[in-house]
C-alpha cells in the first residue's frame, strides 16, 4: 500500500458491512421476485410485457445457459451447488484480502455474492432455478434469466471495470512520478553546472 492508499481506521469493516448489505438485498429483492413469479404463472406460462421482454416461468436444473444439460440428473445438482459453493468462497476471500476496500467495490461484490448465494438456495431448496426474464428481437431470444443472475452480471463487469480502471490510474500515477524525479534530477544537474 503506497501512502495514498492509507484507509481510515475500520474503514474495511464498513465496507464490509456495506458489502453483505448489498448481498441481502440482492437475495432477498431476487428471491422475492421468483416468488412473484411463481405465485403468477405455472411453469412454461408466458405474459408478454411488450414487444422485447416477457415473463416466462422457466425451471432451470442444468446452470448458466444450459451449460450442464448433458449431466446425468444424478451428479447435476452436487456439480451445480459445489459450483456455487465455489463462486461464493471466491467472492468473500476478494472481499477479505482486496487491498484497498471502497464502496463501488463493495457494491461490485455484494452484487455478485447476493446473486450466488440466492442461486444457491434454490438449487438446495428446490432443485432448480428459476428463471423468468425472457428479452427477445422477433424469433431470436436471449436465454431466460433471473434478477441473481443480472446482478452477478452486472456485479462481475463492474468489478472488471473497477480493475481496470484502477490499473490505469496507477500506471498514470507511475507515469507522473517517474516524470516528476526526471524533472527534478534535471534541476539537480542543472545546478550543479551552475
Amino acid at each position: 500500500m503506497t501512502g495514498s492508499d492509507k484507509q481510515e481506521p475500520g474503514s474495511g469493516m464498513v465496507m464490509a458491512v456495506a458489502g453483505l448489505s448489498v448481498a441481502v438485498a440482492t437475495t432477498l429483492v431476487d428471491q422475492a421476485s421468483k416468488w412473484a413469479i411463481t405465485s403468477m404463472l405455472a411453469p412454461g406460462q408466458v405474459m408478454s410485457l411488450g414487444p422485447f421482454l416477457q415473463l416466462q416461468h422457466r425451471q432451470n436444473p442444468s446452470g448458466a445457459f444450459g451449460l450442464f444439460a448433458s449431466l446425468p440428473a444424478g451428479l447435476r445438482l452436487p456439480v451445480l451447488l459445489a459450483l456455487g459453493l465455489v463462486a461464493v468462497v471466491a467472492v468473500v476471500s476478494l472481499s477479505i484480502r482486496w487491498l484497498s476496500p471502497s464502496r463501488p467495490l463493495a457494491v461490485c461484490l455484494g452484487l455478485v455474492l447476493g446473486g450466488a448465494l440466492s442461486n444457491l438456495t434454490d438449487r438446495v431448496a428446490q432443485g432448480h432455478v428459476v428463471d423468468f426474464i425472457a428479452v427477445h428481437a422477433g424469433n431470436h431470444y436471449w436465454p431466460t434469466f433471473n434478477l441473481a443472475d443480472a446482478a452477478i452480471t452486472v456485479g462481475s463487469f463492474l468489478l472488471l471495470w473497477l480493475t481496470i480502471s484502477g490499473r490505469r490510474r496507477e500506471q498514470q500515477r507511475a507515469t507522473a512520478g517517474a516524470a516528476t524525479i526526471r524533472f527534478q534530477k534535471s534541476d539537480d544537474d542543472n545546478s550543479a553546472r551552475n
